[in-house]
């Protein structure tokens, strides 16, 4: 059998050598001290992309001379050189595609799944219409609601929260409506023929999206009942979702003529709260499940809501148990508190996958602490979020790297969230894209997420096993790569002993229990954190020696409503615990 040749960068960098790939290779490298193999795929269609740039090491000529190249037809190239010992820093890129880099966590092979970049909402290279109407939707008439569907394709995960730009592109189309007149609706969106105020007919047909051609798609429709006047909101807040229905592998090879059935009844018994997101963010719950396809598993929505943390105490949301056509579902719920303002420059998640059989009830707690972020030139930080007892410690830190929020990413980094921190690599002349524009000031979103598994698997699907992360947005301060003057350094960690505070929840008045009591007169430093970082307040006060003792903020000086963690210093050693105050 004739298996295609992959490209190996000899060791004084004169260019690649052509070698025969053992039928091995294709089941799994053999691993030997000095080899490094790297694969570049599309993410989205996992084909090879010839022609790759990949370099290995934090810099040109760094730690070998010659560490960069390109793939070949097959998508892969090889490194050996006795300096590729241990844990490797390696980059991929190709025109259409952002940066990818992986930080000290690659050894003897690694496959670099590339993201198309795009610029806002749309699709980079050819792209399909899917268009349509739908079936089963079921309407009443003059009962002061639309019935609606909105049809889309399933997508992974990741897609959504990794913060890239999902792969379709929805246009908005102008529908003249009775009593409320001409609005702007996505068209995605289909309205089938109904009645309303006796006799004014309400009606858009037809959907229509754009999705990236030649791929297999899950196209779903989400039927639902809103009032006459939110037509043309985006939100779900005012939708009953009723129905759901799935059309499995439509595979896309120019425009699409589809009709999806909606035949599936939704159930609308699942209560989530989110006891711990912070007053003054919003926070969203999502009910949505996993659907397992060749391609990989895809996910679903069947509801999202939304409210200012202090405005409600749960969400009442539509879902499914596993049946008909998708009865190898897997539902789950999920949630998020962010800034409420435009820039939301910072969030956090959970996913609750603990199996779900409505009815159900759900309380999301257990985020993760949110980052603060420091940048030294090239060198990028990020403070610890995990919580002592609470979480377990985040696994992977990803970095994205934009011009501006919302515009295409550019560079997306992979480090062990463990290290704290990493550098981000100089690259080799003739390395596609790049990160500063004179005319832009970039940005920085910072992802401390807990995916399970190495580096190799969560590349594939780094959401999969996502069960909490964490975010902070900054500004980047050019130019990247000059260190400044002085280096800002993070605080060092200190040791933790548990203590806990009661009662939880609070109003107003909270005791200390402590595990180990205190000297009587020892000095006790305090400050009280909210999620999102901020010190609250601070101060100190002298032990009394006993088991329990009431807490300086107590009564008039007890904080807002929220959730907080109480940080202590006594004697070089530092004690943490988590208050939740509530009205």
């Amino acid at each position: 059998m004739s298996l295609p040749p992959i490209a190996r960068m000899d060791r004084a960098g004169r260019g690649p050598v052509i070698a025969t790939v053992a039928l091995s290779t294709l089941v799994g490298p053999v691993a030997h001290a000095g080899a490094l193999r790297v694969v570049v795929l599309d993410a989205r269609s996992r084909t090879p992309i010839p022609g790759a740039f990949v370099q290995v090491g934090p810099a040109p000529g760094s730690p070998f001379a010659g560490n960069s190249g390109a793939t070949a037809s097959d998508g892969s190239i090889a490194f050996d050189d006795p300096a590729l010992v241990g844990p490797q820093t390696v980059t991929a890129g190709a025109e259409g595609f952002s940066l990818l880099t992986v930080i000290e966590a690659a050894s003897d092979s690694i496959t670099l799944p590339l993201h198309a970049e795009t610029l806002g909402n749309t699709i980079f290279g050819p792209k399909a219409e899917i268009s349509g109407t739908t079936v089963g939707i079921q309407t009443r008439d003059n009962d002061g609601n639309v019935d609606v569907g909105v049809v889309y394709p399933a997508l992974k995960l990741s897609d959504v929260l990794g913060r890239r730009t999902a792969p379709v592109e929805v246009p908005t189309d102008r529908v003249s409506f009775p009593i409320v007149g001409a609005k702007d609706v996505p068209g995605n969106i289909v309205i089938p023929r109904q009645t309303e105020y006796l006799f004014y007919t309400f009606e858009k047909s037809n959907y229509h999206f754009f999705v990236p051609d030649q791929h297999t798609y899950d196209i779903v429709v989400l039927a639902g009942r809103a009032p006459v006047s939110s037509l043309g909101s985006a939100s779900l807040n005012d939708v009953t979702t009723r129905r759901v229905g799935i059309e499995r592998q439509v595979a896309v090879n120019g425009n699409v003529t589809l009709v999806p059935s909606c035949d599936l009844d939704l159930s609308p018994s699942l209560i989530v709260r989110v006891p711990e997101a912070p007053a003054g963010s919003a926070v969203e719950a999502v009910s949505v499940a996993d659907v397992p396809e060749p391609g990989g598993t895809r996910t679903l929505l069947y509801d999202l809501k939304s409210s200012r943390a202090e405005d409600l105490d749960h969400f009442t949301l539509s879902g499914l148990n596993p049946t008909g056509d998708l009865s190898t579902s897997v539902p789950y719920v999920a949630a998020r508190f962010r800034d409420l303002s435009p820039a939301a420059s910072y969030e956090a998640g959970r996913i609750d996958r603990t199996p779900l059989t409505l009815p159900a009830t759900r309380s999301m707690e257990g985020f993760f602490l949110i980052p603060d972020l420091l940048q030294n030139g090239s060198q990028f930080a990020w403070t610890p979020v995990a919580r002592l007892g609470v979480t377990t410690d985040p696994t992977w830190a990803i970095a994205n790297f934009r011009l501006e929020p919302g515009s295409r990413s550019l560079w997306e980094v992979w480090s062990p969230a463990g290290r704290g921190s990493f550098s981000l690599p100089s690259l080799a002349p003739g390395a596609p894209g790049g990160l500063v524009s004179p005319d832009s000031t970039p940005d920085q979103d910072h992802l401390i997420a807990d995916p399970a598994g190495p580096i190799q698997r969560v590349l594939i699907d780094p959401f999969a096993t996502l069960t909490r992360y964490s975010r902070r947005s900054m500004e980047i301060k050019p130019p990247v790569g000059v260190p400044a003057p002085v280096a800002q350094t993070l605080p060092e960690p200190q040791p933790i002993r548990p203590i806990t505070l009661a009662p939880q929840p609070a109003r107003g008045q909270v005791d200390i229990l402590w595990t180990r009591p205190p000297a009587p007169g020892d000095e006790v430093r305090w400050n009280l954190v909210d999620v999102t970082g901020r010190r609250v307040n601070s101060g100190r006060f002298e032990a009394s020696g006993m088991a329990r003792e009431r807490a300086p903020w107590s009564g008039r000086f007890a904080p807002a409503p929220g959730v907080y963690w109480l940080d202590l210093e006594l004697g070089g050693r530092g004690e943490r615990a988590r208050l939740v105050v509530v009205p």
